[in-house]
């Protein structure tokens, strides 16, 4: 019996043997099956700035998987949103785009897709970036590598002298994506006829696109028309570089009308009556009375902090001095109208325009003819300060008198109307 035991057991072990091996085989096949493949979709040389795409291909099993990306140091790597997918390699595929900011060898580890406790993960990729040629490059070059394309549009047609309009450039295309943060325009640029500032800019990759927004406000009459917009980038395909200019529309600037009449005269001087005894009595009565009510009044209501603001400007209206130039004291009650309202101010230098100032003071009862006295003082002012044609000054101290007079009259009567809804 044991001797027929003993003869079987060889070839029981050739049996088992072959069957025992052929297991990790499977099992490494299914595992490289599951893999992730993570690619290039354009070849050549690649370079810092430039939009590199790439695909990658899910298995059936990590169709529902979520992907996560990876950090890069020096760069930046992004998968297209799937409302915004074009390709048409199947839903199995994903795309994104690969941005360098310094040249040299780019590692980008594997990619991974997980859905629970399952995980895929893709070969990594090894990226030779090369830093854009200086030889050949002008001022204008800003970093582009790949086509651009620049259209500019104002947001309004027409503006008066010392109005503000909104200048929007959009910039399209591949070259987008390496362009530094300076403005497509220049703003610090001294312009006689113009005084701009950059408000937004917004940016996106898929598609690469570029949106500025300056402020531009007229500083005199006729057709405003800015540099052309110029843009050099680098086309790698032919490693040239490229310049190309943009024209940006005329804005048109009309001219800002004269003050119509005749400027009211300052109110004639108040003479100190000659108190009698009986006048003195009745005065400490009233005065009583007064001091009763304002304890009274003081214990219900507070001041706002925009009657705070507005009576701070009042003082400071009552302690301008008139002998300094008109060019100068126009200047400065034109920066107290505009500290006297509430709310945001209309511009950023602190200055209303006429139509700002008709309609901050258009309020209460008598805001049509508080509105009209508002504006021909704005208008008075920037005639002064600016001297348009056509305008001509009395005495510069009988012109500060008047001002300084109109002025104050203005802000009393906003004082006096505690109703009143003042918003530029």
């Amino acid at each position: 019996m044991v001797s027929a035991i003993r003869s079987l057991l060889p070839s029981c072990l050739i049996l088992v043997l072959p069957l025992t091996s052929a297991i990790p085989v499977a099992s490494a096949q299914s595992l490289q099956g599951e893999r992730l493949l993570f690619k290039t979709l354009q070849g050549g040389r690649f370079y810092v700035g430039q939009g590199i795409s790439f695909q990658l291909e899910l298995p059936e099993s990590a169709r529902l998987a979520v992907l996560k990306l990876p950090a890069l140091n020096d760069g930046v790597i992004e998968l297209e949103p799937e409302s915004d997918r074009t390709n048409q390699a199947g839903a199995g595929t994903r795309q994104g785009l690969i941005v360098a900011k310094r040249p040299g060898m780019l590692l980008i580890p594997a990619l991974k897709a997980q859905d629970g406790d399952r995980v895929w993960l893709s070969n990594p990729l090894r990226l030779e970036i090369r830093p854009v040629p200086v030889g050949g490059r002008s001022s204008a070059f800003q970093g582009g590598v790949g086509p651009v394309q620049l259209t500019a549009h104002w947001s309004d047609s027409r503006v008066r002298e010392g109005e503000s309009a909104e200048l929007e450039i959009v910039a399209r295309g591949a070259g987008v994506l390496g362009l530094v943060n300076s403005p497509l325009v220049p703003v610090d640029v001294n312009r006689d006829s113009a005084r701009m500032e950059r408000t937004s800019v917004e940016r996106s990759l898929f598609p690469p696109v570029r949106t500025e927004r300056f402020r531009v406000r007229a500083m005199t009459a006729g057709p405003l028309e800015l540099e052309p917009l110029t843009c050099e980038t680098f086309e790698p395909e032919t490693a040239r570089f490229v310049l190309r200019s943009w024209k940006i529309p005329t804005l048109m600037v009309t001219k800002l009308a004269a003050p119509q009449g005749e400027w009211p005269a300052p109110p004639n001087e108040v003479r100190e009556p000659v108190w009698s005894a009986r006048s003195i009595w009745m005065a400490v009565a009233v005065l009583g009375c007064l001091m009763l009510t304002g304890l009274w009044w003081r214990q219900r209501h507070t001041r706002t902090g925009e009657q705070e603001q507005l009576m701070a400007v009042i003082q400071k209206v009552h302690r301008l001095s008139t002998g300094v130039p008109s060019q100068v004291f126009a200047r400065r009650v034109m920066e107290l109208l505009a500290e006297s309202t509430r709310g945001p101010r209309a511009t950023g230098t602190g200055v209303l325009t006429p139509l700002e100032a008709r309609r901050a003071w258009k309020c209460g009862p008598d805001g049509d003819q508080l509105a009209d006295r508002a504006e021909r003082l704005v208008i008075r002012c920037e005639a002064a300060i600016y001297r348009r044609d056509g305008v001509k000054l009395e005495s510069e101290k009988a012109w500060n008198n008047a001002t300084h007079a109109e002025v104050l009259a203005i802000l009393q009567a906003l004082w006096a109307n505690q109703k009143s809804e003042v918003k530029v």
